[in-house]
């Protein structure tokens, strides 16, 4: 099957639909589905369609939820390990790899929808990805040093 090439008011409300709920880019969202135009031709609709740039721009917008969505997904799934005492303790390797896609989907989403995700450049006004961010690598100090005194 072809991927589609002429734009029709359907296709562009299809096309920001995935883009919206998905957490991923023109190139993966193309290979996920067979309909899917090619992204050059998403980016020539987004110069000559009128109108498209206003339904993909919110379509990005609503794809930072996803992305901050995404955040907490990782953050609740790092894996831990069990030291030879038997403390369950997070592994450092998979914490580095966690804070890596967590500040990768905050940049994003910061970009996509900075009104929501942007960081904020006040002390009194701090954006509230940051503070969770700062609030759980408190919980994880808290958990080790909490394992520490069991050794």
């Amino acid at each position: 099957m072809a991927r589609p090439t002429d734009y029709t008011p359907e296709l562009g409300k299809y096309v920001c639909d995935i883009i919206s709920t998905h957490g991923c880019g023109l190139s993966k969202l193309t290979k996920m589905y067979a309909n899917f135009p090619d992204k050059q031709r998403i980016y020539s609709w987004l110069r000559d369609v009128p109108g498209f740039g206003d339904q993909y721009l919110i379509a990005r917008q609503q794809q930072a939820n996803v992305l901050a969505d995404s955040m907490l997904d990782i953050i609740e799934n790092i894996p831990t390990i069990e030291d030879s005492f038997g403390n369950e303790r997070i592994d450092s390797g998979m914490l580095g790899k966690a804070k890596l896609e967590y500040e990768v989907l905050k940049w994003h989403a910061s970009k996509m929808a900075p009104k929501i995700y942007g960081d904020k450049k006040t002390d009194d006004d701090k954006s509230a990805l940051g503070e969770t961010l700062t609030k759980i690598q408190s919980m994880v100090n808290e958990f080790n040093k909490t394992n520490e005194s069991d050794v």
